[in-house]
């Protein structure tokens, strides 16, 4: 494919200077780097015009939060306002526990895992949802996620980490061991309810994280028919959507 255009949005505003305009050859020159200062985080959008028509690629980018200690207990919990936007923390000395609250919505939803920010796991992490009252325990996962990584997951697998009453919950970590000291990445995301988080909700037949048409799960989250065939009795539905549940 000859790109004929390469354009970047930054939060659906084009990015001055970025190149975009065809060469006598009908390719694009889009050597160079973008510097830009984020406030919390911004969404990109890369998209290429050819003949054949546009293509788009889309990313996320937070800017880093760091772990703000001392944030050992409910009442002492570092609040996040950003969902997504990741946090490096420290387990140390050993046996600290770090504690981080968010607010959601009714209907709510927290998703939440650990990493070292690179796709790997920095050491075995044992992860709890707590409830408003910053006692009851709604979750917990020791390794769902990357290698020994904790991975908190709304919805079939993690329950409890759904539907939520609105108000203030807590995300605890700590090292599974605890003689071990280390330093982590964690990912929280949280929201509403509304087709497209990746939750399959009561109002929902699915939810593949989006709200595309032809993909098997329309807009408003339910089953879109692939086809029909004939059997005994009368004409059955087929669709691509059955094992569309949640995705990461």
């Amino acid at each position: 494919m000859n790109v004929q255009a390469l354009e970047l949005f930054q939060d659906g505003a084009a990015v001055a200077g970025f190149p975009g305009v065809a060469t006598s050859t009908g390719t694009v020159d889009a050597s160079g780097t973008l510097d830009v200062v984020l406030t919390t985080h911004s969404t990109f959008v890369l998209r290429a015009t050819s003949q054949g028509g546009q293509d788009e690629a889309t990313i996320t980018v937070f800017q880093q939060v760091d772990e703000s200690e001392p944030n050992d207990d409910a009442a002492t919990a570092q609040v996040l306002t950003t969902s997504g936007a990741p946090v490096v923390g420290m387990v140390s000395p050993a046996g600290d526990e770090d504690w981080y609250a968010v607010t959601v919505p009714a209907g709510g939803w927290i998703r939440a895992w650990t990493d070292d920010g690179a796709g790997a796991c920095p050491f075995d992490t044992y992860m709890t949802l707590t409830s408003t009252d910053g006692v009851t325990r709604l979750a917990f996962d020791d390794d769902d996620g990357v290698g020994a990584c904790s991975f908190l997951q709304p919805g079939a697998i993690d329950p409890g980490a759904a539907n939520l009453a609105a108000g203030t919950y807590f995300v605890r970590v700590r090292a599974y061991s605890s003689s071990v000291t280390g330093t982590y990445v964690l990912h929280v995301e949280f929201g509403g309810p509304g087709c497209g988080n990746s939750i399959i909700e009561p109002s929902e037949q699915c939810d593949d994280g989006n709200t595309a048409a032809g993909d098997g799960c329309d807009a408003q989250c339910t089953y879109e028919p692939n086809g029909t065939f004939t059997a005994p009795g009368a004409p059955q539905l087929l669709s691509l959507a059955q094992s569309i549940l949640h995705p990461r």
